[in-house]
């Protein structure tokens, strides 16, 4: 049985379920790598150029490790999720990327574009089907059970609080039954708040000091999107119009007490979103806290800026009270 690679990494924590659901339809066996550990980051660092992101590097990392235990590695081309918007430039050009690393395994590499009504995710995974030796036929009826697949998944997001362990093992929000605890609104990419080896771990020292942290992925798409027509002109970038439109929404709600950004080192279009959100977030009068790492960001700094931010919103909390 052939087996399909899938990277730990970038868009695994929006759409693995959808893409394992698929390839198991076609009888295809899924791979995929471990969480991100030291071993795994130093690996694609060494490989990467400088200006790359910290997430890039971290799967340039993923692929090293995994290229061992498959036959083949799936490297989507994302151009486009939505007409008049793009993803970030380097998932445009990840295949090439990761094409320079030579790991002696081919690349299964569907585009999805949505730009000027190209490639739909539907003919991305048709094409990608027939890559792999498989019908047209039997790529659609495989793509509609692995869309029914990821509709469970995303209904389970709104329970999980936003993460994506959660929403893949069922499991609800922890702590959503003590509303004593305040809770806080860890904003960034997926895959910036999903991974514990690049965001040092945010979402367990939360949790560990007493705080009900949700994702982004907590607010239904309509809600976002509601969200980020405040935006004073359209941005391009989808992802970062979900950023926005998330904290907008739970902000002007009062559905949160405190909001974490955590973005990459270098991230262009988080930093200018970022500016966004803490204006939004000062309107509101909602405390607001931006975490930056890259690959030489320390667990330790980080903790420490956790427990401050966390007490200040003890003490705020505890004034409402008195």
């Amino acid at each position: 049985m052939m087996v399909v690679g899938i990277p730990r990494g970038l868009l695994f924590y929006e759409y693995y379920p959808l893409w394992r659901a698929f390839f198991q339809a076609l009888g295809i066996a899924v791979e995929t790598s471990g969480p991100t550990s030291r071993a795994v980051l130093d690996a694609g660092v060494s490989r990467a150029v400088d200006e790359a992101c910290l997430p890039v590097k971290a799967y340039l990392g993923h692929c090293l490790e995994l290229a061992e235990r498959c036959d083949a590695l799936f490297v989507p081309r994302v151009v486009s999720v939505e007409r008049g918007a793009y993803t970030c430039p380097k998932l445009l050009g990840l295949p090439e990327i990761v094409g320079s690393l030579r790991t002696g395994r081919p690349l299964v590499t569907p585009v999805v574009d949505y730009t000027r009504g190209g490639s739909r995710a539907v003919d991305a995974a048709i094409a990608c089907a027939r890559r792999l030796g498989c019908g047209s036929v039997r790529a659609a009826w495989a793509y509609v059970r692995a869309r029914l697949e990821y509709r469970t998944f995303t209904e389970s997001l709104q329970v999980a609080g936003g993460w994506f362990e959660g929403a893949v093992a069922g499991r609800a929000e922890t702590g959503t039954a003590d509303r004593a605890r305040p809770r806080v609104l860890v904003l960034g990419h997926v895959y910036m708040v999903n991974d514990r080896g690049i965001n040092l771990g945010i979402r367990e020292h939360l949790l560990r000091l007493g705080v009900r942290p949700v994702a982004p992925q907590w607010v239904a798409r309509r809600n976002w999107t509601s969200g980020a027509r405040a935006l004073p002109k359209k941005l391009f970038w989808t992802y970062e119009k979900q950023l926005f439109g998330a904290a907008k929404h739970v902000v002007d709600r009062g559905e949160c007490d405190g909001v974490i950004q955590i973005t990459s080192f270098g991230c262009g279009p988080d930093s200018l979103v970022s500016e966004f959100v803490r204006r939004e977030a000062e309107r509101s009068r909602v405390p607001y806290m931006a975490l930056t790492v890259d690959e030489h960001a320390g667990e330790a700094g980080a903790v420490t800026r956790l427990e401050a931010f966390v007490d200040m919103l003890a003490r705020r909390l505890g004034d409402r009270e008195t």
